[in-house]
């Protein structure tokens, strides 16, 4: 599961670009679920979120510093709606880097994969 950062929609948020009601939501009806799995399994349920927006924001020309904000601003949500005890975040470069993994080797592969999977 993925959060990576709000994209401005001024026919849905507007110019915000925080979590809202719809993350709150979401993270909401996690924390049923586990209570549900709970029901049946009762370790429950563990859920990583790997934000990747710092992967993918420049795509979209979305800075690091709005990125780094969302996340924050996701974990207080994260805690708000008390799901900190089976709810972990985690950013995905920063996952990347820590294992070790260097996508640069394999880069050029992926573009000529690309370029023939569109002919």
């Amino acid at each position: 599961m993925a959060f990576p950062f709000k994209v401005p929609n001024p026919a849905k948020v507007g110019s915000r670009k925080l979590p809202d009601f719809a993350e709150l939501s979401a993270i909401c009806h996690l924390r049923s679920l586990k209570e549900a799995i709970q029901a049946v399994y009762p370790p429950g349920l563990e859920l990583h979120i790997l934000h990747d927006g710092s992967l993918i924001g420049d795509l979209f020309g979305i800075d690091l510093q709005e990125i780094r904000e969302y996340e924050t601003y996701f974990s207080g949500l994260v805690a708000l709606a008390q799901a900190s005890n089976f709810i972990r975040c985690h950013d995905f470069v920063v996952l990347q880097r820590l294992s070790k993994l260097d996508p640069t080797g394999s880069i050029e592969q992926l573009q000529l994969a690309s370029e023939r999977w569109l002919v």
